[in-house]
């Protein structure tokens, strides 16, 4: 019966432009997209990663997608840093998907590209 339940529950299926293993986010980036497995009801919830408060680059939450597969959000980044936060699930709050299974967690992390090199750089 748990094995039924935790194979109905949703996942994240990619974020945007953040992606496992790959480079560092521009750090001109200005939205992130979660995308889920399955459509999700309207609840949320994300909370601090990695680095806590200092590292929660969220400024805004945008919302979701007409189809309710995927929410973004507005970030404000800087380059050469690290960011996280996790995407919480649970029945008493968080992302559940619209037939009210909810989320497992996942937490995002990357980091963002250092500024480019100018020419005032080069003196």
């Amino acid at each position: 019966m748990l094995r039924a339940y935790e194979a109905r529950r949703p996942v994240v299926t990619r974020v945007v432009p953040v992606m496992a293993g790959d480079r560092a986010v521009d750090a001109a980036t200005t939205e992130i997209r979660v995308e889920f497995s399955a459509p999700m009801a309207r609840y949320t919830g994300i909370g601090f990663g990695p680095g806590g408060k200092p590292a929660y680059p969220i400024t805004e939450r945008v919302g979701f997608s007409p189809d309710q597969r995927s929410y973004t959000v507005r970030v404000a980044l800087q380059p050469g840093r690290a960011y996280g936060f996790v995407l919480e699930g649970g029945a008493d709050g968080g992302f559940s998907s619209a037939d009210g299974y909810p989320l497992k967690p996942d937490t995002v992390t990357f980091t963002t590209s250092r500024a480019p090199r100018t020419a005032r750089d080069e003196r």
